[in-house]
């Protein structure tokens, strides 16, 4: 073949790009070699140095196959497997990355005051009513720490001009006069550790300066300060140059019923924190500008920087450092030659939501009082506090799963900051900041009384990972923060789920050479599964051929001869369920059990609700 020839025939190679693995590659370099390059090796056998080649080039071109794809799958939050990947998708989605969420509720908090007569009546020595400080902690019978989130004042008076808190005769004189009075106030508490950092800043100069907290699961950053006095706050992104404050007033309500102003505070010192999706570890970053250079010195006059077209048809050269840009304090200042101290929560979980009364024991009190006391009338007034919660601290929950923060990517991108559609609602639900709490399971139905309004029920979890009704202070946090989101014209109510506890009772008909008693078992623990709470969501209902598939699928089983479904409600040989009556017969529709709307199934005990008999 002469050289002309080949030259025309390499021009009209024939390739082909369809080969993906090893075995492919280098079946087709085989073919290529063989075809176009005959007379120059002929053994490619795997000992040889043409399979050498061969097999280098195929490992090659595998791997570069391999890494393509797989960066190409990196690029769908649905197929992504590494994790700072997946941290960039849900950062880009706006899904914030939590750990565990604390548990909250509202405590009563008493002490005996001494009485004092004045303006003709008995109450309670304004001189001895304490100033309970945020940080103040109390612990429940589970172990856990409640920590007070704001301060409360037991002087504190409402637009009578009447005590806030709770006054009730503790003793009585001879003569029948009060000596001495309980006061009492709610105060909102939120479990986990208070923890206090602090941290050495060189002097140097560092844009987007970041440090890095050490304990894991941070749910609230409570304060962020430096030895000059400046305070430090979270925004949500660094270009967030003001905040909001609530200052309470001292005057009466207005029509509103406002009693209190809010007020816009500048932030030149802010910072954004970031959690690490694989140890929840959190980060703090400040900002970019330098506070020790002034702003002139850093941006010039933009009329210096303007052509100079007054007449004239040349103008001298110069030229602008995008990095002055980023120097100055338009994205927050960054720490320099201080020690930063930051004041945190930390810690939540399942195990710190605690039943009502739990709450007994009084860890730290942090008071100040008005009157001039002396340490022992202080320590007299302290040791008669006493502390309980009325209703249970309910919202704590585990750190989500990296599946389930991925589920809230699609719902976070459509809702664009707003909650205009039903998963817009609940995309804002279930993004809900650790700091308040957590919503187990959340449904939303338009209201029966206005084509405006919107019922959203809500439910959350106990320490034992039952049902149990979300306390009042988790639905005020939840009003608060969906307040900012909602539309103007749209009204949201929040209500409670109805939780339905309901039993199954089957009997099959099983093979003669098998264990009878194992096979139920494998059908028992096959329903439990199936109908296990992580599995339904608010107004999902009971699929019964779910059920008998599962049934009639476990090896050992020939026929189901019975499947019924029961409620179960009240206190049941010592096992406590819900006060719902609900009838799964009556309300079974072409074999699917429908919830009243706002409702929920619960299989709460299935080592007792689930009945099995085998014939």
């Amino acid at each position: 073949m002469s050289t002309k020839l080949k030259k025309q025939l390499r021009k009209d190679v024939s390739r082909n790009y369809v080969a993906r693995d090893f075995d492919s590659f280098r079946t087709q370099l085989l073919q290529f070699a063989r075809t176009y390059f005959p007379d120059k090796i002929q053994d490619f056998s795997e000992a040889s140095l043409g399979g050498l080649f061969l097999d280098m080039a195929a490992f090659v071109g595998d791997n570069m196959s391999f890494y393509l794809d797989h960066q190409f799958n990196e690029l769908d939050f649905r197929e992504a497997v590494e994790s700072i990947n997946i941290q960039r998708h849900l950062s880009n989605a706006g899904v914030e990355i939590r750990g565990k969420s604390p548990a909250s509720t509202i405590v009563k908090l008493t002490f005996i005051i001494p009485a004092i007569y004045e303006d003709g009546l008995y109450k309670p020595n304004s001189s001895y009513l304490p100033k309970i400080l945020r940080n103040s902690t109390f612990r429940g019978t589970n172990g856990v720490s409640y920590v007070t989130t704001s301060d409360v004042d037991y002087n504190d008076l409402d637009f009578l001009g009447e005590l806030i808190a709770e006054v009730s005769i503790s003793t009585t004189n001879t003569d029948g006069s009060p000596a001495f009075f309980n006061v009492t106030r709610e105060i909102e508490v939120t479990s986990g550790d208070l923890i206090t950092e602090t941290f050495s800043i060189p002097d140097n100069f560092v844009s987007f300066r970041t440090i890095t907290l050490t304990n894991s699961d941070v749910t609230n950053i409570l304060s962020v300060y430096d030895t000059e006095g400046n305070d430090y706050y979270e925004v949500s992104d660094l270009a967030q140059d003001i905040v909001y404050q609530k200052v309470n007033t001292t005057t009466l309500p207005d029509e509103s019923g406002a009693t209190a102003n809010l007020e816009l505070i500048p932030a030149p010192y802010r910072f954004v924190r970031e959690t690490s999706l694989s140890s929840r570890i959190t980060t703090i970053k400040f900002g970019s500008g330098d506070a020790s250079d002034l702003q002139d010195s850093v941006i010039p006059d933009p009329s210096e920087l303007a052509l100079p077209l007054y007449g004239k048809d040349t103008f001298s050269r110069f030229t602008i450092n995008p990095n002055n840009i980023l120097s100055s304090d338009s994205l927050g200042v960054s720490p320099r030659n201080t020690t930063i101290t930051v004041v945190y929560m930390a810690g939540g979980g399942l195990n710190h939501n605690t039943g009502a009364s739990t709450i007994n024991s009084i860890s730290t009190l942090s008071v100040i009082f008005p009157g001039v006391l002396n340490a022992s009338e202080k320590n007299d007034i302290l040791n008669t506090a006493t502390v309980i919660n009325d209703s249970a601290a309910t919202g704590g929950s585990d750190s989500p799963t990296v599946e389930e923060l991925r589920s809230q990517i699609p719902n976070a991108k459509s809702s664009q900051s707003r909650v205009v559609t039903r998963e817009d609602l609940l995309a804002r639900v279930y993004t809900l900041p650790n700091n308040f709490g957590r919503i187990y399971r959340a449904g939303v139905n338009p209201s029966p009384t206005s084509a405006l309004a919107s019922d959203l029920y809500i439910i959350s979890r106990d320490s034992s990972g039952n049902l149990t009704p979300s306390s009042d202070i988790l639905k005020k946090n939840l009003r608060l923060y969906l307040n900012e989101y909602r539309l103007i014209s749209e009204a949201i109510e929040i209500k409670d789920v109805s939780v339905i506890n309901f039993g199954v009772k089957f009997a099959i008909v099983a093979r003669q050479n098998v264990n009878k008693l194992q096979v139920v078992q494998k059908v028992i623990s096959r329903i439990t599964n199936l109908l296990k709470t992580d599995n339904f969501q608010v107004d999902q209902p009971i699929i019964e051929s779910d059920v008998i598939q599962a049934i009639l699928t476990t090896q050992g089983v020939i026929s189901l001869s019975s499947l019924e479904f029961f409620n179960l409600t009240g206190l049941q040989e010592g096992r406590s369920y819900s006060d719902v009556v609900f009838d799964p017969l009556a309300n079974t529709v072409n074999g699917i059990i429908v919830p009243p709307v706002g409702s929920m199934f619960e299989l709460k005990f299935s080592n007792f609700d689930i009945i099995g008999n085998v014939i």
